[in-house]
This record gives C-alpha cells, structure tokens and sequence, in this order.
C-alpha cells in the first residue's frame, strides 16, 4: 500500500474484533510517531499501552460518566447545527466513546512535555508547539496503523479525564496527556462513518487552494525539524499493567524489561504468575 493509499483508506473504526496485535506490528507503529516533526528539535513523547479489557477499564473510568452527562443534550443540539454526514458520524460515535476503548486490543496514552505555558493557558499560538507536535505524532500513528491493516479511535479528554489518567500513572511534572488512542484489528461489521467530499481547485490569481465547498483557504506550512530522544521517568503503578504480561512502555522508541524486584510486586497485585521476560518498560 503506497502512502496515498493509506491516506485514502484510513478511516476512524470504533468496532474490533478479538484478534490481537503482535508486539512486532506494536513496535512499528509507535515507532512512526518518533518519525513526526516536532517543537525545538525534541522527541518528548511518551506511549503507555495499555492491554486488557480490565485494566483499560480502569483507565477509562471517568469516560462512561463524562459521556453520559453530555449525550443527551449533545445529540439534541447536533441535531440542529450539523449537515447530514457530520451528524450521522455524532450519533454513531458518541456512544461508543468508552466501548471503543474498552473493546479495542490496546489502549495507547500519548503524552508529550508541555514547556513554557501551561497547555490551556498559553501565552501565545507558540505555547502550543509542543500540543501541536504531539498530534504530529499521533497523525503517523494513526497512518501506520492504517498500512497495517489495523483500525483506530481516539478521544480526546474532556473534564476530569486528564488529571484522572496522568495520576493514574504518575506521569512526571510537566508532562500532558494527549488523548485515548484505541488500536486493534477490525471487527467484521464495524461501521466506517461517509467522509466528507472536499474537493480543492487553485485561483489563478493567488495560488490558494480553496475547499470549493465551503470556501475556505488551505494554507501549506512548509518547516524544517530535527530531532533527539529523552526519556521520562514514568512510574507505572503494577495495578495498570496486564496480567498476562503486555503492559509496555515505550519511551524514545528504547525498551528497557523491567527488574525482578517489581514483577515480584506485580505478581502480589495480580495474584498470578507473571515472568520478568513477559513485562518490558
């Protein structure tokens, strides 16, 4: 599949199937994120995957509460402001907002070091480098999951939700967390929402692509980025990673097996047999 194929086919899937994805196809994927373009020439990004329906539940407590405060009174007023491809796309992905990441093979919690500014208070369009690096990162995620034949989902955090999941895994001071990433293979049935048609023509006198739909300018944003690793020092609590061993953390793309020491505590949290080969930070 040739890149613009994959820019064609991808698609947000919230339906999966029980198959699983191999570390191998794991490693690939997350590995294009480290490919993405980002603020001053840094890689600050960290993956928590998450694996498990149990502890992705854990994770996405706040999510089932949080959707049903807003469904009802969302749907009622998407109805009257939406066109008819966007509402229908609302009504089928609200309620699947904490299913998804449930059902899904792996649950993936980028986060990114936000400097400067705190993220929702910026100073300027610039405080927002590094958010807009993270989604950098995401986007090739998101497309190198599609050239492996994978589905995925993503929600962005709303109300409680950031502060629960960064306490959850004691992410260090100054690091944000992005958004729920769902990947996993996709079910036979799952539902792929219409994307909208936009259809781009250049005006001879200003050299602008135009959506002739709704008239709006695209503008081309051409940069230059250089990169490096850093790595954080995450402290996974043993109560998030999965008992069958496929809790991973990849941090600057390196993986790092975990001490003896802590698989002996993880072993006490889940009360089963767990080996230091089966857990990889």
């Amino acid at each position: 599949m040739d890149f613009y194929e994959v820019l064609e086919k991808r698609r947000t899937i919230r339906d999966f199937s029980n198959r699983k994805v191999s570390d191998e196809v794991l490693d690939k994927i997350l590995s294009a994120a480290f490919k993405a373009p980002t603020n001053d020439h840094l890689r600050q990004f960290e993956f928590i995957v998450v694996r498990g329906h149990e502890n992705i539940s854990r994770i996405v407590s706040p999510v089932a509460e949080n959707t049903k405060n807003i469904q009802q009174t969302a749907l009622e007023v998407a109805a009257g402001v939406m066109d008819k491809d966007e509402h229908a796309m609302f009504v089928s992905a609200l309620p699947k907002q904490q299913r998804m990441l449930i059902e899904s093979d792996c649950l993936v919690l980028p986060f990114f070091r936000q400097m400067n500014a705190p993220l929702c208070h910026p100073v300027d369009q610039s405080s927002l480098n590094y958010f807009a690096s993270a989604w950098a990162a995401v986007e090739n995620i998101l497309l190198a999951a599609t050239a492996e034949g994978l589905a995925c989902a993503f929600r962005i955090p709303i109300g409680n939700e950031p502060e629960y999941v960064k306490q959850a895994i004691h992410a260090p001071e100054g690091y944000e967390f992005t958004c729920f990433l769902a990947i996993g293979y996709p079910a036979e049935n799952a539902h792929i929402c219409k994307q909208k048609e936009i259809n781009i023509w250049r005006q001879n006198t200003s050299q602008r692509l135009v959506n002739r739909e709704n008239e709006r300018t695209h503008f081309n944003i051409v940069g230059k980025h250089f990169v490096r690793c850093q790595y954080a020092d995450f402290q996974i609590p043993a109560d998030i990673g999965h008992v069958t061993g496929s809790n991973h953390h990849y941090a600057g793309g390196i993986q790092k097996r975990l001490p003896d020491e802590f698989v002996t505590v993880m072993r006490k949290f889940f009360d089963c047999k767990l080996n230091v080969n089966d857990v990889i930070l």
